[in-house]
């Protein structure tokens, strides 16, 4: 049915008593905080990612040539996203046993009734790929002793989703 002719628009239409109501656009994709940058990931690792200052709006795309460590959203690492454990590979937390095989994929395992899932990022991160980053007082992410304080804001939404076929 058109918003034109929806007797709930029509009733709303008089009202309020205005001819122009339409609906409003959601944006699908949240917009960047403040402060937020754009960066192109270089390098992948299971809490972290390296990526570059990456500036679109000139043609060519431009790239910077200072590597950054950008640490992954909590439920997207492999080591350091368990509240009380300090990480969940090889952890049973609330009933549920995870086992990775890399910082993208891994099996997660009901440990009362056996049942298994194979799980995996869902957009995997890639080389090449585009991320929001933006700088925080702590991530919970240490890289050779060294704590990270960039963190990559997740527009994509990126979580551990069922797999299915290989």
């Amino acid at each position: 049915m058109s918003v034109d002719r929806d007797p709930a628009m029509q009733r709303l239409r008089t009202a309020l008593g205005s001819s122009d109501l339409r609906p409003v656009r959601r944006r699908t994709t949240p917009a960047p905080g403040p402060g937020a940058r754009q960066m192109l990931i270089t390098a992948l690792h299971a809490d972290y990612v390296v990526a570059r200052l990456y500036n679109d709006d000139v043609d060519p795309p431009v790239t910077g040539t200072t590597d950054y460590r950008i640490a992954k959203p909590r439920r997207a690492r492999r080591y350091s996203g368990a509240p009380t454990t300090g990480g969940w590979d090889g952890q049973t937390i609330d009933g549920i046993s995870y086992v990775y095989s890399d910082g993208q994929h891994r099996q997660a395992t009901i440990v009362a009734g056996g049942a298994t899932e194979d799980q995996v990022i869902v957009p995997l991160y890639r080389l090449g790929s585009v991320i929001h980053v933006e700088r925080v007082d702590h991530t919970g992410v240490l890289v050779g002793g060294v704590a990270l304080n960039l963190i990559d804001q997740n527009l994509d939404g990126r979580r551990f989703a069922r797999q299915t076929g290989t």
